[in-house]
């Protein structure tokens, strides 16, 4: 609103920096950026309030208006602090060039790199270059512009760890990735803070294309296991990728039956997960007629719950955004020497956790492989069945023995 800053700077007593005062304090803490007045017009792009507003004599560029106009991205705002503005970078929470990259300001980044005043591997709070910056966020131009000079670092880590193909992979901005392969100086098999590779990360975050592009290159480990034992074939039956499992699969290079630090296999964790998607057919009219379908097929009558249709389950899954475990662990079974019917630390197997979760399909699609024992117990005795009726136990420690056997004999016996 020019015409309404114009009037206000008309005021003698305007106060063009507004500040915070202490009591008994004799001295001011700025404000952030966005509240000095000049600097809110440079986050706009607003050349010609800038303008008017340096045009009187209260207001002046501090050591945040470069950051401000980077974030704003207007080139030639960015020149006017560039030429007028303190660069003091220990001040910077964020610094001008992370700013840029990370919101994909080509022409601003090229200006701030030309001035040659500020470090291009210099991190911002979260120890992200703005090389890692741009990876994460796919701007492939401005990973360009940083390739292009030979003072950039390519393999540096942020406070995870984690490398900028790293965070590219994790993104699947696969054009960045052969970008960064390219150069020669990147790790493909690097590992952050918790382990990770970035086909492990591509894998967990739903990225089936950036899992294809990692194998092919033949530079990675397909059975890479993290701190937690767990592969990039568990995390993709854990968050439910197909694709990335079939993918994996494919290679013939994985462990379908690897176990995770709780002992679970790639089928357990497809098949334990809560907030799979799960079709409500006509046959159950309410959510308590699946526990008597499960009953049924847990004592071997498949006849009596018919099968998914298909067609619709992958319509209503699509448009609910959900996961759904079933074509994960169709995918699993498909191959023999998965063993479906393995069980982890707790002694619970694939088939008691879908029993758990309630799920008809995955049930019925176990129980199909003649593989698996319903009437297996658990380490606290329970059953597939038991796991069904009860659905969750109580935490280990949050109870007594007494505790326990009450809360057990609140519901029926397996």
């Amino acid at each position: 609103h020019i015409e309404i800053v114009k009037i206000l700077l008309t005021q003698p007593d305007l106060d063009p920096y507004p500040i915070q005062r202490g009591p008994d304090l004799d001295y001011f803490v700025p404000g952030p950026v966005h509240e000095m007045p000049i600097n809110e017009a440079l986050i706009l792009g607003n050349e010609v309030i800038v303008q008017i507003l340096l045009e009187d004599r209260r207001f002046k560029l501090d050591y945040r208006s470069l950051a401000a106009a980077s974030k704003g991205g207007n080139e030639r705002l960015v020149k006017i602090c560039l030429q007028g503005a303190p660069l003091k970078d220990e001040y910077w929470s964020e610094r001008p060039l992370c700013i840029a990259a990370n919101l994909g300001h080509e022409a601003a980044m090229a200006l701030l790199l030309e001035d040659g005043r500020l470090d291009p591997n210099k991190p911002n709070d979260y120890r992200q270059t703005p090389l890692d910056c741009a990876a994460s966020r796919g701007h492939n131009n401005i990973v360009r512009i940083l390739l292009d000079r030979d003072d950039v670092e390519l393999d540096l880590t942020d406070l995870s760890q984690r490398t900028p193909f790293s965070n590219a992979a994790r993104h699947g901005n696969i054009g960045i990735m052969k970008l960064l392969l390219e150069s020669g100086k990147v790790d493909p098999e690097s590992r952050d803070s918790n382990r990770r590779t970035p086909l492990s990360r591509a894998a967990e975050n739903k990225e089936p294309a950036a899992v294809s592009f990692l194998l092919a290159t033949g530079k990675v480990d397909p059975d890479a296991k993290c701190d937690r034992r767990r592969t990039p074939l568990s995390w993709a039956a854990s968050n439910g990728v197909p694709d990335t499992v079939r993918v994996l699969l494919e290679t013939g290079c994985v462990n379908p039956n690897s176990t995770d630090e709780d002992g679970r296999t790639p089928i357990s964790l497809a098949a334990g997960r809560s907030n799979y998607f799960e079709l409500n057919r006509p046959e159950w009219p309410n959510p308590s007629d699946k526990l008597g379908y499960i009953c049924k097929l847990l004592q071997g009558r498949l006849d009596l719950a018919s099968g998914p249709n298909i067609e619709s389950r992958q319509r209503v899954v699509s448009r609910a955004g959900r996961p759904d475990p079933l074509y994960i662990v169709e995918q699993l079974l498909a191959f023999d020497e998965v063993n479906p019917d393995l069980a982890d630390n707790m002694g619970q197997t694939p088939l008691m956790f879908a029993a758990q979760n309630r799920q008809v399909d995955v049930v019925r699609l176990l129980m199909a492989t003649g593989k698996v024992n319903p009437d297996r117990r658990d380490n606290d005795g329970w059953t597939a069945k038991t796991h069904a009726e009860k659905r969750s136990k109580p935490k280990s420690g949050g109870y007594d023995a007494d505790g326990w056997d009450a809360w057990e004999s609140s519901f029926d016996g397996p």
